[in-house]
C-alpha cells in the first residue's frame, strides 16, 4: 500500500506529524482490512491544509481499490487531529463496506470458475484413456516449466500495469487451467511437442486475457452531442474545494532547480545494473501483443513462426512487433543512460558500460 500525504500552508513540523498519525493508521485499521484482496499497488492519499477563511482545517482522503473503485470521505473542523481522525473514521467505515462487496464479487468468480473448470475436467476425463496413450503426461513433463515461466511472467506483468487484480488467481491456476483446456478441446492424435507447446502457450494467454476483460467496468458508448455524466471524484474535489488549493498555494516556493532537468539524473525505474535487466522492466509499459513476442522469441528462444501461432498472427506481423519493441526498449534504455545498447536488448549479453 502506497501511502501520499499532501499538505497545503502546514509547516514542515505539522506534515511529519500527520504522516506519522496516517502510517500508524493505515497499518492498524486500513492493512488488516484489505489483506487478500488488495495488491501492493493500492494507493491512499491524504490531503490537508486550511479550509476557506473562517472554516479551519479540512482534510481529504481518498483510497484507490481493486478493479478501479475508489472511496473519498472528508471532513472539516477546528482541531486538525479530529479532522484528521473523523476523515479517516469515515475512509475505514466506507472500505470495509466496499471491500466486503469486492470480496463477494471474487467469491462469485472463483465459484464461476470452479464450475468452468468441473466442465472442462469431465470434458477431458472422457479422453483420458486416448491421451494416455499418446504420452501426454510424459510430454507435460517436459513442457509444463516453460510454460509456467511464461504463466508467471505475463500474470506480474498483467498485474503490474493494472490489468488483473484478482489476488486467488496463481500461476499453478492458470496452468492448470491451460492444460485442461487442452486436453479437453483438442482432438486426441499423434500430436508433436511443438504443436502440444504452442496449443499449451495459447491456452494461458487465453486464460490470463479471459480474466482481465472479466475485470474492466462495462462502457457504453456515449453520443458526443450529449452532456456527459459528471464524474464522482470531481464532485468531491468541487464539494471541497480542491481546485482553488491546487493552485492558490502561497506558502509554497517554486525554485529554479524545480524546473530545470537534471542532465544527470537516471529514471529511478530504471535504476538497474544492465540495460537487459531495464529492459525486462520496461515490458511492463508495452502493447501485450509487443510484450508477448519479445518474451517468447527473446527471452524463450521460441521461432518467429512458432510465436505468430502462439499469437494468432502471421510472421511478417510478429517481426514488426519484434523490431518496434526492440525500438522502443533501446530508445528508453539509452535515454536511461545506458550506453552500447545491443540491437536486442533482453538478449543475454556482456554488460555494456554506464555513463
Amino acid at each position: 500500500m502506497r501511502v501520499e500525504v499532501q499538505c497545503k500552508g502546514l509547516s514542515a513540523a505539522v506534515q511529519d506529524d500527520l504522516e506519522r498519525r496516517i502510517a500508524a493508521w493505515e497499518e492498524r485499521h486500513l492493512a488488516p482490512l484489505l489483506a487478500g484482496v488488495a495488491s501492493a499497488d493500492e494507493r491512499l492519499r491524504v490531503i490537508a491544509g486550511k479550509g476557506v477563511e473562517g472554516s479551519g482545517y479540512l482534510v481529504r482522503a481518498y483510497l484507490h481499490l481493486p478493479k478501479r473503485r475508489i472511496e473519498v470521505a472528508h471532513a472539516q473542523g477546528y482541531d486538525l487531529a479530529a479532522v484528521l481522525g473523523e476523515a479517516l473514521d469515515r475512509l475505514h467505515r466506507q472500505t470495509k463496506r466496499a471491500i466486503e462487496q469486492l470480496r463477494g464479487q471474487y467469491w462469485r468468480e472463483r465459484k464461476a470458475r470452479r464450475a468452468e473448470m468441473e466442465t472442462l475436467r469431465r470434458q477431458a476425463a472422457e479422453t483420458a484413456a486416448e491421451w494416455a496413450a499418446v504420452g501426454i503426461n510424459a510430454r507435460l513433463e517436459r513442457l509444463l516449466p516453460q510454460v509456467e515461466r511464461v504463466a508467471r511472467s505475463e500474470l506480474a506483468y498483467l498485474r503490474a500495469s493494472g490489468e488483473l487484480n484478482d489476488p486467488s488467481l496463481t500461476v499453478a491456476d492458470v496452468v492448470d487451467e491451460a492444460v485442461v483446456q487442452v486436453k479437453a478441446r483438442r482432438p486426441v492424435g499423434d500430436v508433436d511437442d511443438e504443436r502440444l507447446r504452442r496449443d499449451l502457450l495459447q491456452a494461458v494467454y487465453d486464460v490470463l486475457d479471459r480474466r482481465a476483460t472479466a475485470e474492466r467496468f462495462p462502457v457504453e458508448l456515449s453520443s458526443l452531442e450529449e452532456t456527459p455524466p459528471p464524474d464522482a471524484e470531481a464532485q468531491a474535489e468541487q464539494m471541497v474545494e480542491e481546485e482553488f488549493y491546487e493552485f492558490h498555494q502561497p506558502d509554497e516556493v517554486l525554485r529554479l532547480e524545480d524546473v530545470i532537468p537534471d542532465e544527470t539524473a537516471l529514471d529511478p525505474a530504471l535504476a538497474v545494473d544492465t540495460p537487459r535487466f531495464g529492459g525486462l522492466r520496461l515490458l511492463e509499459q508495452l502493447p501485450a501483443r509487443w510484450r508477448r513476442a519479445l518474451w517468447l522469441h527473446e527471452l524463450e528462444s521460441l521461432p518467429i513462426d512458432t510465436v505468430a501461432a502462439v499469437l494468432r498472427s502471421d510472421v511478417a506481423t510478429v517481426e514488426t512487433w519484434l523490431a518496434q519493441g526492440n525500438a522502443f526498449l533501446r530508445a528508453r534504455l539509452e535515454q536511461a543512460g545506458f550506453t552500447a545498447v545491443a540491437e536486442r536488448p533482453l538478449r543475454p549479453a556482456p554488460e555494456p558500460g554506464r555513463r
